[in-house]
């Protein structure tokens, strides 16, 4: 596997040997599509190692992953959510990171 991922408790174990396993799996037979699930396990150092993953296997990989980690959420370029402002009513929120920040610098201007 070309990372190492280093882990401090057990279920960041689980999820760090998960992720290492679909890179490898992405490296030698080229599935182009991965989901994660469980990137909110993750430590920091991990997170950040996870981030740079997706940055160079973006190129020609699609990722789809759920978190509320902090350091994934940063990297996104599109991010989806669900909201609920009363009880039994979900709202879907998606934010393009890119539009976002055109969009405040014209305000800015």
């Amino acid at each position: 596997m070309g990372e190492e991922w280093v882990a401090d408790a057990d279920v960041r174990s689980d999820c760090a040997a998960k992720i290492a396993g679909q890179q490898d799996r992405a490296e030698n037979r080229g599935t182009r599509d991965h989901k994660h699930d469980q990137t909110d396990e993750l430590d920091d150092p991990n997170a950040e190692r996870f981030c740079d993953l997706v940055k160079r296997m973006s190129v020609d990989t699609q990722f789809l992953y759920i978190s509320h980690n902090k350091i994934t959420m940063e990297m996104a370029a599109q991010l989806v959510g669900v909201t609920m402002q009363e009880s039994g009513v979900s709202r879907v929120v998606a934010v393009d990171i890119e539009e976002a920040l055109r969009m405040k610098e014209e305000l800015a201007a």
